[in-house]
């Protein structure tokens, strides 16, 4: 017989279900599990998506032209439609277009993915001006938060890692070989959303028709901070003793 306190259980089950860790390394050269968030691909200027060696993920974001005016900049990325709060997201940058205005990264707290709706954070590498910043997406309109001066070499690898617990959001950048010391760390604290979808997004920072991107990424991960993954196991056992005191 199904009760108040058996239900207590099955609840917390399903919210470990969706606080459990989110990878995708791309070895099976497909992008399964992810949502794609191509918002211009109605006006035939959509992001393409591949896998170039069988094992990365590459989003190629075309030129917006002749819609830059009306929906402005090229914008694409990916996300895993799971919702968390306390978050780690981290990416592995193997290659991208040095040349181009861009801004790209880890973003986390997706909340209304779609034109003109998305909200989100998000820690961007921007080649041109060579910062590291943590920004905010309301209806797709970004606010810089914080950020801090680092060139990175496009022809090395990097991890970027975004954190958030409650309103404080940390991001680091890492050299691929050696992962123990960042390169750069920027801190804010923003309490606008406290939880979402996590992905990667890659992004024009010219609002011009030549605007476009071309980023390859690897190792995506999405977890949830120990304080949540706690919190919702507490639930659980909880749950489960009552449970089985009841049933004595």
């Amino acid at each position: 017989m199904i009760n108040s306190k058996s239900i207590v259980c099955v609840a917390a089950l399903a919210s470990l279900a969706t606080a459990v860790a989110q990878s995708f390394d791309f070895n099976a050269g497909t992008d399964t599990g992810l949502t794609r968030y191509n918002p211009l691909s109605p006006f035939g200027v959509g992001a393409s998506y591949s896998f170039p060696g069988g094992d990365t993920y590459r989003i190629n974001v075309p030129s917006s032209s002749p819609f830059t005016g009306s929906v402005g900049p090229g914008r694409a990325g990916a996300f895993s439609p799971v919702t968390q709060a306390d978050f780690t997201v981290s990416v592995d940058l193997v290659g991208w277009n040095d040349a181009l205005s861009q801004g790209f990264g880890p973003v986390a707290r997706i909340q209304q993915p779609g034109l003109g709706t998305t909200d989100a954070y998000s820690f961007a590498y921007i080649t041109s001006t060579d910062v590291a910043i943590i920004g905010r997406y309301d209806n797709e309109v970004g606010t810089a938060l914080n950020g801090a001066s680092i060139t990175l070499d496009p022809a090395l690898d990097y991890r970027m890692v975004f954190t958030g617990i409650g309103s404080t959001l940390t991001g680091s950048i890492f050299s691929l070989s050696d992962l123990s010391t960042p390169l750069v760390t920027v801190s804010t604290t923003d309490a606008t959303y406290a939880s979402g979808f996590s992905g990667v997004l890659v992004a024009t920072t010219v609002n011009v028709p030549a605007g476009s991107s071309d980023v390859t990424f690897d190792n995506l991960s999405a977890v949830p901070e120990p304080g949540e993954f706690a919190a919702v196991a507490g639930a659980l056992l909880g749950g489960f003793a009552l449970w089985r005191r009841q049933r004595r």
